[in-house]
């Protein structure tokens, strides 16, 4: 990593109030942020955001972001039609523990014929014994759909 690049990733990161700007950042602590990085808000736009934050997320795949990783696989399953690199980043998102990711994958892998795999993948989710979570997920589903 450049001295460059970890200064310009201080100053943005003291900019959103993550670290204090005076202080150096070590590269312990960046692998950390990379791999924490919340990054929700990007999945709604997973093209524009490879475009646009290409080396971010790259940084964040490498330190095994799950977020990261279901970004890269939607991309690269649906828009770049890779399907096996695709469920590649789509299991390392669930592998996190990434909920969007291991309900995308399980569903996928349902799709694809591999019928017992995605049904041992989806109840990691906890759907069986949590029905609140269930619930929850189901209302913000069909909201998403719908587009409200």
């Amino acid at each position: 990593m450049t001295d460059q690049y970890n200064r310009d990733w201080r100053r943005i990161l003291s900019q959103l109030k993550i670290i204090d700007g005076r202080r150096n950042i070590t590269t312990e602590e960046l692998g950390q942020l990379y791999k924490h990085l919340k990054l929700r808000m990007f999945t709604t736009h997973p093209l524009k955001t490879l475009s646009i934050y290409g080396c971010i997320m790259k940084q964040c795949r490498d330190y095994g972001n799950p977020q990261a990783h279901y970004i890269e696989g939607i991309v690269q399953y649906f828009q770049c039609n890779r399907t096996g690199k695709g469920l590649f980043h789509l299991e390392q998102a669930a592998n996190g523990l990434y909920d969007d990711g291991i309900y995308l994958y399980g569903l996928l892998l349902l799709c694809r014929g591999n019928i017992e795999e995605g049904i041992n993948k989806l109840p990691s989710l906890g759907w069986e014994t949590n029905t609140e979570r269930y619930l929850l997920l189901s209302r913000k589903d069909i909201a998403s759909t719908c587009n409200v």
